[in-house]
C-alpha cells in the first residue's frame, strides 16, 4: 500500500498540466497519448516499436476507437477478427518500417496478451492505447479504495458484503445459488490475475486498463468511474451525478439541497447516516426529506391543489343525467345560488337511456326540436336534438 501511495504522489508531482492533472511527461509524448491512447508501460524491446507504430497511426488518421477499428478491419484480411503474424507483419511492412522480422515479431507477442498465437481486437486496441495514464491510474485507485472496506490493500468477499447486497439476485432468489457464490463471481470480475479469490490493485487496475482502452475521453472516463463507485467530486459535465441529494432543514428554518458525498454502499433509508455525513462536511441539519420540495415549492402545489378542488367543486352542480323531462331537480352548489351556465347546463342530458331511441330518417327539424325544449332558444334546441341524434 505504501507502493500505492508513493506513486500517487509521484503522479501529482511535474511541471506540465494536461487535463486538470500534473504530469512529468514530455509534451511531444502527451499529444501522443491523447491522440492514440494511454500513458504506456511496455517492455524497454518494444518501446520504440510502439511509439513509430502510434505516430504512423495518427498520421494516417487512425485516431481514438473508431480509426483503430477501421485499422484493425484493413490488416484483417481473413476477416475472421483474429490478426494472424503473416496478416501483422504485411500490415507492418505498409508502413514502410525497416523492422526486422525478430523485432516485428516482438511487437506482434507484446500485443499477444493471452499467448494464443493470435491477436484479437481488444488485444490490437489495449496494445496500440497502452496502460492507464496518471489521471485514469488516480481514479481507479480512488474505485479501489471505495470497494477496499477495511483498508488492508487488498479487496476480499467481506468487503463487498457489506456493500453489495446478494440476497435480491435471481438466482438467489430462486434458489440456484448462494449468496456467497454471487459474491465470488462479482468479486472474479475484477480477479483478473490468479483466482485467489483477492483484488489487488493491479489486477484492479489491469481491469480497468481494458475498459479505458474503449474510452477515447479522460472527461468520460472520470464520470464513468464517479458515478458507478459513488465518488463525489468532478467539475463541468464529468461531475458525478449518482450521489444522493437531499433536502436539508437547518436550525434557522432555511432549506437547501445538499449532496451525500461518497454514499457508497449507503442503505437508501438509513437517515442517520446520511444526518453524519452531512454533519462530517460540517452541514447543520435539523431534519432531512429525501424525496422532498421546498417550502416554495409546496406554497406553489397548495396553490394548484386548491384550485383544482374549486374546479371539481363548479363541475358538481352540472348533472349530466337529469334530462328535459325529468322530475329530478338540478343539482347545484353549496356555495350559493347556481349560475346561469350552470342552470342551463343542468338541463342537458346526452344520451338519456330512459328516452326512445331516434329512429332512421327522423333527423330533428328547427321545429320539432324547439317544441321539445321550450326552456331553451330554437338553435340551441335543435343543436342538443342534433348531438342526441348523432
Amino acid at each position: 500500500k505504501s507502493k500505492i501511495m508513493a506513486r500517487r504522489g509521484k503522479a501529482m508531482q511535474s511541471s506540465i498540466v494536461f487535463g486538470g492533472y500534473e504530469t512529468n511527461k514530455k509534451e511531444e509524448e502527451i499529444v501522443i497519448d491523447d491522440y492514440v491512447g494511454l500513458a504506456g508501460g511496455p517492455p524497454e524491446e518494444v518501446a520504440g516499436l510502439l511509439v513509430n507504430l502510434k505516430k504512423s497511426l495518427i498520421s494516417r488518421g487512425a485516431r481514438g476507437i473508431a480509426g483503430l477499428g477501421r485499422k484493425f478491419k484493413i490488416i484483417d484480411d481473413s476477416g475472421n477478427g483474429q490478426l494472424e503474424f503473416s496478416e501483422f507483419k504485411k500490415a507492418m511492412g505498409e508502413h514502410t518500417f525497416a523492422w526486422s522480422e525478430a523485432e516485428t515479431r516482438e511487437l506482434y507477442n507484446f500485443f499477444d496478451g493471452d499467448r494464443s498465437g493470435n491477436v484479437d481486437y481488444d488485444e490490437f486496441l489495449v496494445g496500440v492505447r497502452g496502460q492507464l495514464n496518471e489521471r485514469r491510474t488516480q481514479l481507479v485507485y480512488l474505485a479501489f479504495d471505495v470497494l477496499d472496506r477495511d483498508k488492508s490493500g487488498v479487496v476480499e468477499v467481506d468487503d463487498i458484503m457489506g456493500v453489495y447486497d446478494a440476497s435480491q439476485h435471481p438466482d438467489v432468489i430462486a434458489g440456484k445459488r448462494t449468496k456467497g457464490e454471487i459474491f465470488r463471481e462479482f468479486l472474479d470480475t475484477f480477479d483478473v490475475g490468479e483466482k485467489d479469490g483477492k483484488v489487488t490493485p493491479a489486477e484492479f487496475c489491469k481491469y480497468y486498463a481494458n475498459v479505458s482502452a474503449s474510452i477515447d475521453e479522460d472527461d468520460y472516463f472520470e464520470l464513468m468511474i464517479r458515478n458507478a463507485w459513488h465518488i463525489s467530486g468532478g467539475t463541468g459535465q464529468f461531475a458525478n451525478t449518482t450521489c444522493r441529494r437531499v433536502l436539508v432543514t437547518h436550525d434557522d428554518g432555511k432549506q437547501t439541497v445538499e449532496e451525500i458525498k461518497d454514499d457508497f454502499g449507503m442503505d437508501k433509508n438509513d437517515t442517520a447516516a446520511m444526518k453524519a455525513n452531512l454533519a462530517s462536511q460540517g452541514i447543520n441539519v435539523k431534519s432531512i426529506d429525501k424525496a422532498g420540495s421546498t417550502k416554495k415549492e409546496e406554497k406553489k402545489n397548495s396553490a394548484q391543489v386548491a384550485h383544482e378542488r374549486r374546479t371539481k367543486n363548479m363541475g358538481s352542480s352540472i348533472d349530466m343525467t337529469a334530462g328535459p323531462n325529468s322530475t329530478a331537480p338540478a343539482k347545484t352548489s353549496s356555495s350559493g345560488p347556481p349560475r346561469r351556465g350552470k342552470a342551463m347546463a343542468s338541463s342537458i342530458v346526452f344520451g338519456n337511456p330512459a328516452e326512445k331511441k331516434v329512429e332512421e330518417g327522423d333527423e330533428p327539424t328547427l321545429e320539432a326540436s324547439a317544441a321539445k325544449n321550450p326552456e331553451m332558444p330554437p338553435s340551441t334546441a335543435l343543436l342538443l336534438e342534433k348531438l342526441r341524434y348523432s
